[in-house]
């Protein structure tokens, strides 16, 4: 997770963007695939060859399947959560798959709380009647970081 802050003293503004880490591109995810395809047909035709007929079908599944995943996995390439927090408003922002999710608003009637959920800490931004969990890629220990600013930020009036 790639986790940019800035806090600007003189405009009152705390920002918060936080982008996954990608440590293959979309090219290395190719080549990489290529690899994996090439290596597991080689051993199924080997054992094709030798009579075990069965696992050239499990071998395309096999590949099929990583195939999938990385589509998948190329679908969350761009996503990103920002948060800015000014002197009287806020902005959430969040870009998952595709979707875009913004919740923005008066941060004086905003609340902001952390909760245990299934042994997990969730941070919940509510504003409007709706609810939107802020940083649910942090690590642990991240998450209580930006616990105490953001529960500092929301609190001021």
């Amino acid at each position: 997770m790639v986790i940019s802050e800035q806090n600007d003293s003189a405009a009152d503004t705390f920002t918060l963007f936080a982008k996954p880490n990608r440590s293959l591109t979309s090219a290395g995810r190719s080549l990489w695939l290529a690899l994996m395809a090439t290596t597991t047909l080689l051993v199924a035709v080997a054992a094709f060859a030798m009579g075990a007929w069965l696992i050239l079908p499990f071998a395309g599944l096999e590949i099929a399947l990583v195939c999938y995943a990385f589509r998948v996995i190329a679908q969350h390439d761009d996503d990103y959560e920002m948060l800015t927090v000014g002197e009287t408003n806020f902005k959430w922002e969040q870009r998952c798959a595709g979707g875009n999710t913004v919740l923005e608003g008066n941060k004086h009637w905003a609340t902001f709380e952390a909760v245990n959920v299934v042994g997990r800490l969730q941070l919940q931004l509510r504003y409007a009647g709706r609810t939107v969990i802020v940083g649910k890629h942090f690590a642990t220990e991240e998450q209580k970081q930006l616990t105490k600013q953001l529960q500092a930020l929301f609190s001021r009036i």
